[in-house]
């Protein structure tokens, strides 16, 4: 009942975002739009009223939910509003089936996605922010929960688990504080653009993409240098940052113990940055526009591929590679996270420490060495996953580099990654590469590890 009640949330939230979106095709005088949006209201509504009915109906039990739960809660929270948010873009922008679960997904998944459709009319951009919004929260809660349960222990397959109530409860209520964050940050981004000038819906949409380090369309009149550059990354920092922290911090005000608990990430992620700038400055860009390049690629938003040099694809590259590192655990960012980065480094010096001293006694402990198979197994299943969209795609007719580097993307939550490989329209991509790019950026955003251990029968049984 527990995964029950939780599908029913999720949906009705899609209900929320429906009707409003409903009402704004009303002022927009977009009857096309306003038909959509009421089918994604309709068929939510029905859901979330059913499945939240029989969840309330059910005797409730006293064991907290068990791994199976908690995955298959957060996986089915992820696919719900996808789903049924479909026909807003699909009925709405008159798009085919295939390419409305897409845009549905590149955006509840923070993603973004090129133009498909007409993204820049007011209601269609109004249902990207709005699952943008809503995938941030989904991004902090699940995230969360993922890292400081799931993570290690699924490696094993382990189904003997149960999940501790306390740490559900605090991930909920920290979706909510990151959700909460994320319109904070919009707002104030937008009202800063504004006041340098822009217009207040590309201004709203910027900042939207930026605090949920995702990607929205329509937003070009907001240049990529200068102030309102700088405000956007800084926007998609703050974004990339532990939302867990963050809520320490305002709770408790900055202390020694939390600035010592994020200090080896904040480490990692200046050094990562400047190294990333230095070879971006050695292709021959200014200092600007290489530093913010490896802020869009470290904060998995991509700002500044839209606009840079479609003849330099090593920038491309250098891009993904950072958006594979991505940000912290507890944000909205993607990627590995930076966390797991340091579980390597960890793991890298010990294994130097016994090489170099050999009969010396080396700290090994167990939590240690989960870690670390926890840290190898995400990036093998983050390789293995990159490389089987990249083959999906490449069957569906698309040239294999650019497959690759589009499914990378994809998986790294790097929407215009996809636009440099694929072309900044894809309507006319095969619904084969819409759907396997669907399924792609879902498994990014679920975490490809726990997406992998979904797949094993084992797993589920018992």
């Amino acid at each position: 009942m527990f995964v029950l009640r939780t599908v029913g949330y999720s949906a009705l939230l899609t209900a929320i975002i429906g009707a409003l979106g409903v009402g704004v095709a009303w002022i927009d005088r977009d009857p096309v739009m306003a038909t959509g949006s009421g089918l994604s209201l309709a068929a939510s509504a029905i859901l979330a009223a059913f499945c939240i009915g029989v969840g309330r109906a059910a005797p409730v039990k006293a064991a907290p939910p068990g791994v199976r739960s908690v995955l298959a809660a957060f996986i089915l929270c992820l696919v719900t509003p996808v789903v049924f948010a479909t026909p807003a873009f699909a009925v709405g922008e008159s798009m085919g089936l295939a390419a409305g679960l897409f845009t549905a997904a590149a955006n509840l998944t923070t993603t973004g996605a090129p133009d498909i459709g007409d993204p820049v009319a007011l209601t269609g951009l109004y249902w990207r922010a709005a699952l943008h919004i809503m995938g941030a929260a989904f991004a902090v809660a699940g995230g969360l929960l993922l890292y400081r349960f799931v993570d290690v222990r699924v490696v094993g397959l382990r189904k003997d688990l149960v999940s501790d109530p306390a740490l559900v409860r605090q991930a909920v209520a920290l979706g909510r504080f990151g959700a909460s964050c994320v319109l904070v940050l919009a707002m104030a981004g937008a009202l800063v653009l504004a006041l340098m000038g822009h217009g207040p819906v590309e201004s709203a949409a910027a900042a939207v993409a930026a605090a949920t380090t995702g990607y929205l369309p329509g937003t070009s009149g907001v240049p990529v240098g200068g102030g309102a550059g700088w405000t956007l990354a800084l926007l998609s920092l703050i974004g990339a940052t532990s939302f867990v922290v963050l809520e320490r911090l305002v709770r408790s005000g900055p202390g020694p113990a939390s600035l010592k608990s994020v200090a080896p990430e904040v480490w990692i992620g200046i050094g990562t940055l400047l190294a990333a700038a230095l070879i971006f400055m050695a292709t021959g860009l200014g200092w600007e526009r290489a530093a913010l390049l490896a802020i869009g690629g470290l904060t998995t938003t991509g700002a500044g591929l839209e606009t840079h040099n479609a003849a330099a694809p090593a920038a491309v590259l250098v891009v993904l590679a950072l958006a594979a590192v991505g940000g912290s655990v507890g944000s909205t960012a993607g990627g590995l996270k930076l966390s797991r980065v340091l579980t390597f480094i960890t793991g890298l010096r010990r294994e130097l420490a016994a090489i170099r001293e050999p009969m010396a006694a080396h700290e090994n402990d167990q939590a240690t060495i989960d870690g670390s198979l926890a840290a190898w197994g995400h990036l093998a299943a983050l390789v293995s996953i990159i490389a089987l969209t990249g083959i999906g795609l490449s069957l569906s007719g698309i040239e294999f580099s650019a497959s690759v580097e589009a499914a990378a993307g994809a998986v790294t939550t790097v929407g215009p990654a996809m636009a440099a490989a694929l072309g900044p329209d894809l309507s006319q991509l095969p619904d084969a590469a819409f759907l396997t790019l669907t399924v792609a950026m879902i498994a990014g955003r679920v975490e490809v590890v726990v997406l992998f251990a979904a797949l094993f029968p084992r797993f589920w049984r018992g």
